[in-house]
């Protein structure tokens, strides 16, 4: 993780994570892009990002890469990718998607998750090689990916394009017989 810019899972319990930033983590506040996170802020679940001349509320969105353009309102259009980086152990870079506000300058600001990350573990009997790994929805109202308007305050969301299917962007992952491999997929809330 040290060398993409990316959030990623940390160590838990059960199915709870902490998500923690890498080096070159960047956010989005009211359009205007932060300073990279540099090696020693990195591996934490907490973030200094640094601005300059950027005014009440604050409205931030994490990758800022995703970001389309801020309403005064503190909406954003975000672009969730339909093909996500295939990690090991975590989900893609970009693809977790963290917002937030604040409209106060001694509140800092609390970043929300807008998708989950959705482990599906495949066990193999036999020795075997993935090529592609791919989630689908059956539910024609609940796109996976796309183009999504969030509101920074609330995290309330509304599809613009969305589409059904998640694909990973992977070359070849071996499995011995015996063992198992799991895929991480990030996917909106709700």
């Amino acid at each position: 993780t040290s060398v993409q810019a990316k959030t990623y899972l940390g160590e838990g319990e059960g199915n709870v994570r902490k998500v923690l930033w890498s080096e070159g983590d960047a956010v989005s506040l009211n359009g205007y892009v932060s300073t990279a996170l540099t090696a020693d802020q990195a591996g934490s679940p907490d973030a200094e990002f640094k601005f300059y001349n950027v005014s009440l509320p604050y409205n931030v969105v994490y990758p800022a890469s995703i970001c389309g353009e801020f309403t005064s309102d503190g909406k954003v259009t975000v672009d969730i990718p339909v093909v996500q980086e295939y990690s090991a152990t975590s989900f893609g870079r970009g693809a977790a998607i963290l917002y937030g506000c604040s409209e106060s300058e001694d509140v800092p600001v609390v970043l929300n998750n807008l998708c989950g990350a959705v482990k599906v573990t495949l066990p193999s009997p036999a020795a075997i090689t993935i090529r592609k790994a791919m989630l689908l929805s059956n539910d024609k109202t609940a796109p996976l990916a796309g183009k999504f308007v969030i509101d920074t305050r609330s995290g309330e969301y509304t599809v613009s394009q969305g589409v059904r299917t998640i694909a990973l962007d992977m070359e070849e992952v071996s499995v011995a017989a015996g063992g198992e491999q799991s895929f991480y997929f990030t996917i909106p809330h709700g």
